[in-house]
């Protein structure tokens, strides 16, 4: 188990990341979610140790590893940019780990062939780095971390910079073969599907602070603050006079026969739905989907399901 108890970490005099306390279990994967600039990447690599710590303590199954070098805390770490060796062929970039700890050559070759076929990649050994596609390039970034058979595998953005299709394919590939083999894993995104369709618990930051960490479903449905909600691409808040702010899951709006009564603003048809923002005579702009046909301008009646309503 990985513990992080009030982790701080401040860069060339400036706070990076504030007071974080986090533990991770064995086989768990949990995603570092938020905004550019939110300290995700620099809590990923101070966990690995390539930064140090300002305060606190970071422990795998209650041993510090405030003294351990990063090379000797067995943390396989991915970076976003993939960092290839272009004058290593595919083998030669997976192995290399491997290498620097000191294996042989025969123990190297089969670890390397063991961790390409993880990845899909069997047979692709001989292979130059820079006739890989994108993605190609991913699964050998990913291979690499992988071959030494880490603790704790550390993934920044690991499909960042890769197109809206081949993202979706590959998040879904990794989580499956993360949850297959059992790796405890980090992974930093900015994107929430992602971070969704991956973790275990999604761990949300802000500005050098760990807002939440929760199991994606508990997250969307109770999100712990406005901003959360927002962030997480809630727009139906809402003032109430005897309530406060209140968050409506667009999931529990429909149209009814009774109910609020409001007026169309924007309707469009995607996916076989219109999805569509009701002003009501509440004053709340509220978007949501629905199969009947309307247009801009409508007058309709929005029903909104009271289990869909949360206080923020």
């Amino acid at each position: 188990m990985l513990t992080l108890t009030d982790v701080s970490v401040s860069l060339g005099g400036l706070p990076i990341v504030h007071n974080v306390n986090l533990s991770i279990g064995d086989g768990e994967i949990v995603g570092l979610l938020g905004p550019s600039g939110a300290g995700k990447s620099t809590l990923l690599r101070a966990i690995a140790g390539l930064v140090p710590l300002t305060t606190g303590t970071i422990a795998w199954d209650g041993q510090s590893l405030i003294d351990t070098p990063p090379h000797q805390r067995n943390f396989g770490f991915m970076f976003q940019d993939y960092a290839l060796f272009p004058h290593r062929n595919v083998g030669g970039n997976v192995g290399f780990g491997l290498e620097m700890r000191g294996e042989g050559s025969a123990q190297v070759a089969v670890k390397v062939t063991t961790a390409l076929a993880w990845v899909g990649l069997a047979g692709m050994e001989m292979r130059s780095t820079a006739s890989l596609s994108g993605g190609e390039q991913q699964r050998v970034a990913l291979a690499r971390a992988l071959a030494p058979n880490p603790r704790l595998l550390l993934l920044d953005e690991p499909v960042g910079s890769l197109d809206r299709e081949l993202r979706t394919r590959l998040i879904d590939e990794l989580a499956g073969m993360l949850r297959e083999r059992q790796i405890t894993t980090i992974v930093v995104t900015h994107d929430q599907g992602e971070a969704f369709s991956l973790a275990d618990r999604v761990a949300v930051m802000r500005t050098g602070r760990l807002i939440a960490c929760e199991p994606p479903r508990r997250l969307w449905q109770i999100p712990p603050d406005e901003w959360t909600a927002r962030f997480l691409g809630m727009t139906n808040i809402v003032n109430d006079p005897d309530r406060g702010r209140l968050l409506i899951r667009p999931e529990g709006i429909t149209l009814a026969e009774s109910g609020q009564a409001g007026v169309v603003r924007s309707a469009v048809f995607q996916e076989g739905r219109y999805r569509i923002t009701v002003l009501t005579d509440r004053g709340w702009e509220l978007s949501f989907a629905t199969s009947d046909p309307v247009t801009n301008g409508t007058p309709v009646t929005v029903s909104i399901d009271p289990d869909s309503i949360v206080q923020l």
